[in-house]
């Protein structure tokens, strides 16, 4: 999974997708998210920054990310 290069994120979770002019805001840890998959860091290792960070469990932290991955999919925000 990666992060389309057209893609641009702001701090406060602004999301443009310049080759369609779409937007689309996220919160602070789906800025977090996206930002890792800008690095291409991998599923295990955006579910190990999370739950280090914030208080969820494994399980939680896992269906969550791929929640939203599988949204990020669908708006064409990243390859996968």
């Amino acid at each position: 999974m990666s992060l389309k290069k057209n893609v641009a994120v702001s701090a406060d979770g602004f999301v443009f997708d310049s080759s369609n002019g779409l937007s689309y805001t996220a919160n602070p840890c789906g800025v977090e998210i996206i930002e890792m998959l800008r690095q291409n860091a991998d599923a295990f290792q955006i579910k190990r920054h999370i739950t280090s960070k914030y208080e969820v469990d494994d399980v939680t932290a896992e269906k969550d990310i791929m929640d939203f991955i599988e949204i990020l999919s669908l708006y064409k925000i990243i390859d996968k």
